[in-house]
């Protein structure tokens, strides 16, 4: 099972205490935020829109690198808005103190830019060209998007197994109930990964920057083609992978 006290401030070396959504240090008052979470707060804040993950430039650092919290490697120098941050690309970002409040600040003002961008996903059956209209076009070699069916094996850690079939053109993982593929694993990551499944022969898997990272057959990836046979795995949890077309309507 995950622990706080596994983690310490990069900054002061005292333990990480739990704050809800983040981990703080006592000391210092800086916080430790997994970058999925921090994806969801900036989303919350703003009107509703597509799918999305945080887009940040890397910085050039004059000074040495702070190490990660969850990995002790070297983090990158990142910004949200002009607030200077240090970033591990597979667990997380470090705000020091008043930095989380003052990013924040910046991204609800109306006038910038949302630090986001959007996960393509497909237009619905409904929006897509006629038979009529696309008569001149040679005819897709596989179904359109949203006509894959993904059924996973699901084995999670002290849980019997079980089969999910999930038909969506973009399928959201994580522990989040409302995601598609929900995982009762306090390793897998509020929202962990999502997966695109534009035809059977174009499915893939995008890791949203979990604390766990995404695995596919035992490879750490942050983005991957998958197939039937493959063997995603998230925190502690794997699943089994078959991909196939839906049934006709």
């Amino acid at each position: 099972m995950y622990r706080d006290s596994f983690e310490k401030c990069p900054r002061c070396a005292v333990e990480l205490i739990d704050a809800r959504s983040a981990r703080g240090c006592r000391a210092c008052g800086g916080y430790w935020v997994e970058e999925p979470v921090l994806t969801e707060m900036i989303l919350a804040m703003l009107p509703p829109r597509p799918l999305s993950r945080l887009a940040l430039a890397v910085l050039d650092r004059s000074e040495a690198p702070i190490g990660c919290p969850t990995c002790g490697d070297a983090m990158q120098l990142t910004a949200i808005h002009e607030v200077i941050l240090d970033r591990c690309v597979k667990h997380g970002i470090w705000f020091d103190a008043r930095e989380l409040e003052d990013a924040l600040r910046k991204v609800a003002d109306p006038d910038r830019a949302p630090p986001l961008e959007e996960i393509a996903e497909p237009p619905p059956p409904w929006a897509r060209p006629s038979p009529a209209a696309s008569a001149a076009s040679p005819a897709p070699a596989a179904p359109p998007s949203g006509d894959v069916v993904l059924v996973f094996q699901v084995h999670a850690p002290g849980q019997p197994p079980r089969e999910l079939r999930v038909q969506q053109p973009i399928l959201k993982l994580g522990r989040l109930p409302r995601t598609h593929v929900c995982l009762d694993d306090p390793s897998v990551s509020r929202m962990h990964a999502v997966i695109e499944a534009k035809s059977v022969d174009d499915v893939v898997v995008i890791d949203l920057g979990s604390s766990e990272g995404t695995q596919v057959n035992g490879k750490s990836v942050q983005k991957q083609q998958l197939r039937t046979g493959d063997t995603l795995r998230l925190g502690g949890t794997s699943l089994h992978v078959t991909i196939a077309p839906a049934a006709p309507r």
